[in-house]
């Protein structure tokens, strides 16, 4: 069995990722809670499990074939929308609700970091750069990435059916 080895630029690269949505979701929170509250209201779109799945799936590819530099404005991007939208929900519908609401952050978030891996690996495939092996680790990154897609998805429906 192989093991896996962490090269340190695999390792600069996941901070910084970890570092872009983190700063996706402060700038969002921070331009939110510039936003008068008082009086809002805040209602949830209701989606099917498949159409969530379908718009991440979607977001996957298009991050995957731009590479790493067009996943990274992507993803600040979901991140800076999902931070409004967590401010905005603690503010009109209180702690509680937030945190029910976001239940599925966690495997979304799991799936952005795969999904970023594997298009970095694009960018190593654009410079043909050991094609057998990186081809391998795309399709494993993106299959992970597709299994965290699932499940959030499958608890955003749930979630968003049961308020």
């Amino acid at each position: 069995m192989k093991r896996v080895v962490l090269q340190c630029e695999d390792f600069r690269s996941l901070c910084v990722n970890i570092f872009i949505i983190v700063a996706g979701v402060t700038t969002g929170i921070f331009y939110s809670s510039l936003l008068l509250w008082n009086g809002a209201s805040f209602s949830l779109e209701k989606h099917s499990m498949l159409e969530i799945f379908l718009h991440n799936l979607l977001l996957s590819v298009i991050s995957i074939m731009g590479t790493i530099y067009l996943a990274r404005c992507l993803f600040f991007i979901s991140a800076l929308y999902w931070g409004i939208a967590l401010y905005g929900s603690f503010m009109v519908r209180g702690i509680a609700s937030t945190l029910f609401l976001s239940l599925h952050a966690p495997f979304e978030i799991v799936a952005w970091l795969s999904v970023m891996c594997a298009s970095r690996i694009m960018l190593r495939l654009y410079r043909k750069e050991k094609f057998q092996k990186n081809i391998r680790l795309l399709f494993f990154s993106w299959s992970m990435a597709i299994m965290f897609y699932l499940v959030a998805a499958w608890i955003e429906s749930y979630v968003a059916g049961a308020t």
